[in-house]
């Protein structure tokens, strides 16, 4: 193994034609900035989140970032977002960098999010990849009264001199950061959770949008920070569309269904599901649905997590 930022020096980002950033890294005295999607090394040898390994890996829950942190949400009342961010860049002076948020209802793919806040931070370099180290901005709004009891959070880190990239894209792009999670209760029966799934580039495209449940070991750092304990209660689960039709049939624990999307468009679904054995109170079980492009079926381009619980309320 390298030693730590070994290497990093010689790499620098660029775009690549599709819209895609093809990332070499921090190399010059540019920023390089990043909302991190771990703060503290996830493995002996490994390094914090400077933004580099992208697409997310596997092992990193893609649609709950712990650099995004918000108050008690209540739609018609004000909400307070933090975003952490990180510049690895080699410079020695601090840049300041622009955050803009988002809000959306639940999504699998952003398209056309609502506008939240925007604020600056001044940034400075933290050139050593094995240390922690972020600095954060504060925003206030209010999301409309109309606004549904569960919304996803998206917000994106830029610069001049390393701006983000046009696609809404949280998984593959480091300047960008999700908080896309649904908490929900089993305690009174089957369960329905409608959500919009959407193209986030600039093409058309077809699509898998798949739904699978956590195994246990997956959720040991969410179930955590949530307060609960995770389990393997299996689900029942299928797909409708925004008519209520069968998308899919109902399955244990892992759905999917393929459609086309033109450029920016979204389309509403629903996913139905219940446990095959009660869940007791305290314990969670998690779905993960994404989206992935057909002809690169390697690459999701979105991702919503919903969180089962036995709790009536799951936040509480």
């Amino acid at each position: 193994m390298k030693a730590k930022g070994a290497g990093l020096a010689q790499r620098r980002n660029d775009t690549t034609g599709d819209g895609r950033r093809g990332d070499t890294g921090p190399g010059d005295t540019r920023p390089y900035l990043c909302i991190p999607y771990w703060a503290a090394p996830r493995f002996p040898g490994d390094e914090v989140d400077i933004g580099f390994v992208r697409a997310l890996p596997n092992d990193v829950v893609s649609w709950e970032c712990p650099g995004i942190h918000a108050s008690p949400y209540e739609p018609g009342k004000e909400l307070e977002v933090t975003v952490d961010v990180r510049n690895s860049g080699h410079g020695n002076t601090p840049v300041i960098a622009t955050v803009v948020v988002y809000w959306a209802d639940p999504t699998v793919g952003f398209a056309k999010p609502h506008f939240f806040a925007v604020g600056t931070v001044a940034a400075p370099p933290m050139r050593d990849p094995s240390q922690p180290g972020v600095v954060n901005v504060t925003m206030r709004a209010t999301i409309p009264a109309w606004a549904p009891n569960h919304v996803c959070l998206l917000a994106y880190v830029t610069h001049s001199l390393d701006p983000a990239t046009l696609v809404m894209d949280p998984i593959n792009d480091r300047h960008w950061a999700q908080r896309n999670l649904i908490a929900v209760s089993t305690a009174k029966g089957p369960v329905l959770v409608p959500f919009v799934v959407a193209n986030p580039l600039q093409t058309e495209g077809v699509f898998e949008l798949k739904a699978r449940v956590y195994e246990r070991r997956e959720l040991e750092l969410l179930s955590y920070r949530m307060k609960l304990e995770p389990t393997e209660t299996a689900l029942r689960m299928r797909i409708a569309d925004g008519l209520g039709k069968a998308a899919t049939e109902a399955e244990r624990n892992l759905v999917r269904t393929n459609l086309a999307l033109g450029a920016g468009k979204q389309r509403r679904y629903s996913l139905v599901f219940e446990p095959e054995t009660p869940l007791i109170e305290d314990r969670m079980v998690a779905i993960e649905v994404t989206l992935v492009t057909g002809g690169d079926r390697d690459r999701i381009v979105g991702s919503l997590g919903i969180v089962v619980t036995g709790k009536a309320d799951p936040f509480n």
